[in-house]
């Protein structure tokens, strides 16, 4: 598999509260947001929620943070977590058709990964569906736990902005790594 290596994203900022424009967006745009969410145990979503007017397109957030969750909410398959783990590329593809599956809404967001501490630590993987577009990323972010995990929640929102904005039709784009 070939990746993409971005070294930076210049118009990205991990330290900006990026819900507070991405809600307005979605809102402006008539876009509904599920999330599957693992490492960011719902972060993700509550950031979501915490912007006025979120209930009109928040559909549903499921934290799956274990392998046995991952399966039976969002059809993870046995022999994916088996073969590749529930940290992986695949993980995250069937993580990101699952909740497509179960949800309505047109923007599905799903994030598995190492928040840390440990040798894996900021390894991530972030699904992004839009309509019938699937977007996997591979991540290393550098950081503590928690801005880790932070910065999963923001670039979620960067990408899938930049995803609904630059929409072409059905696609499958996989293999990008950020170093962030």
């Amino acid at each position: 598999m070939k990746y993409t290596i971005l070294k930076e994203i210049k118009e990205f900022e991990s330290s900006l509260n990026l819900e507070e424009s991405f809600v307005p967006f979605l809102i402006d745009n008539k876009i509904t947001v599920s999330t599957g969410e693992s490492l960011t145990a719902g972060l993700i979503t509550a950031s979501i929620a915490n912007i006025a007017g979120a209930s009109s397109v928040l559909e549903m957030g499921a934290i799956t943070y274990t392998e046995e969750v991952k399966m039976k909410l969002l059809n993870v398959s046995r022999e994916t977590l088996e073969k590749h783990t529930a940290v992986s590329f695949e993980a995250a593809v069937d993580m990101l058709r699952g909740l497509t599956a179960i949800s309505k809404s047109t923007l599905n967001i799903v994030a598995t990964g190492y928040a840390g501490p440990g040798e894996n630590s900021g390894l991530v993987y972030l699904g992004i569906g839009y309509k019938d577009s699937e977007n996997i990323y591979r991540l290393r972010i550098k950081g503590s736990r928690n801005e880790v995990r932070r910065k999963v929640v923001n670039l979620s929102f960067y990408l899938s902005e930049k995803i609904i904005k630059n929409y072409e039709g059905s696609k499958l784009n996989v293999g990008k790594v950020f170093l962030v």
